[in-house]
């Protein structure tokens, strides 16, 4: 009974309120039908967010961190109103992004870049790389990579 709650206030929600899923939801059934793993991809920290940022790219996993470690609101507004709601889309795109010379820079500020934090906030910042930053905000008590194109 519980799961049908879970699956009928997702679609409810996705239906009526265009803003992320709430975290029980997203723990019990997923954003976009990917599981959370927080063993493996932590969030805790602005640190253990970049390792996972690292280790989503490096291990293809796309998909995860799109649906957990990007901004979940930026991610939800762009799935719905530029990929008509096709979460597929907007891991094709980002793929191809990264296909065409994104992987190369974000890896190496992932690794390289020198982390600057607050208590919501962080960036990470590398002079070779110019103008190139990842920032962080920290919400529900996770970190998530912003979209700084916004």
């Amino acid at each position: 009974m519980k799961n049908v709650v879970v699956v009928l206030f997702m679609l409810v929600n996705c239906t009526y309120n265009p803003g992320p899923l709430p975290a029980q939801a997203v723990k019990e059934s997923g954003r976009f039908g990917i599981a959370l793993d927080e063993a493996s991809f932590p969030q805790n920290s602005p640190e253990n967010l970049r390792k996972s940022l690292l280790k989503a790219i490096n291990s293809d996993k796309i998909e995860y961190m799109l649906a957990h470690l990007a901004d979940p609101s930026f991610i939800d507004k762009n799935v719905r109103e530029v990929h008509e709601g096709d979460f597929a889309k907007q891991v094709a795109e980002t793929r191809e992004k990264l296909k065409k010379g994104l992987k190369s820079p974000l890896e190496s500020l992932l690794k390289e870049g020198k982390l600057n934090a607050s208590e919501k906030s962080a960036s990470l910042k590398d002079p070779a790389l110019k103008d190139f930053i990842i920032t962080m905000k920290l919400e529900n008590n996770k970190w998530y990579m912003e979209n700084n194109k916004k």
